[in-house]
């Protein structure tokens, strides 16, 4: 098996991630950034340490997923799913919720990179919401990339997060 297979079968084993052909290369060059600092002399070599028995929570672990994952995240990133939420999905739930008399919504947003996506919905449902503070909302964003969760964390993003 060529190391563009390995890398391609590691994200899937380890993190359900499907690396398509085109992201290899990219993965590839981010992981031989780091092969030093891990002290590793080929990606070979690398890769075939993340064929062992390794907890997601090791270096080598780590540093994988922050190689597979897409850490491109802006706050109302892609329209045509921002716009069903909007119009479609958000009013549809939030509906049904009045009916029953139920005022709770959980919204789980996975794989959400430094968080925009979540506080995305968290907008539009408080432009949703007439009676916001009635509402007992539980949003939660997750992801597998600690650098990642640690931006999202802090809460704190550029002008470039804002350009949708």
């Amino acid at each position: 098996m060529n190391e563009h297979e390995m890398i391609q079968q590691l994200a899937k084993k380890h993190f359900g991630i499907v690396v398509q052909d085109h992201q290899v290369a990219y993965v590839n060059k981010t992981i031989n950034g780091f092969l030093v600092e891990l002290g590793y002399r080929s990606t070979k070599d690398y890769m075939q340490a993340l064929t062992q028995d390794l907890s997601v929570s090791s270096p080598e672990m780590k540093a994988f997923s922050r190689a597979v994952t897409v850490n491109e995240s802006y706050f109302f990133r892609v329209k045509p799913q921002i716009m069903y939420l909007k119009e479609q999905l958000l009013p549809k739930i939030i509906a049904a919720r009045r009916l029953q008399g139920d005022l709770r919504i959980n919204i789980w947003s996975a794989g959400c990179a430094a968080g925009q996506e979540i506080y995305t919905v968290a907008i539009l449902l408080s432009e949703l919401l007439t009676d916001f503070d009635s509402w007992q909302l539980n949003l939660m964003g997750t992801d597998i990339n600690e650098a990642s969760l640690l931006q999202a964390k802090k809460g704190v993003y550029s002008g470039f997060s804002l350009r949708a």
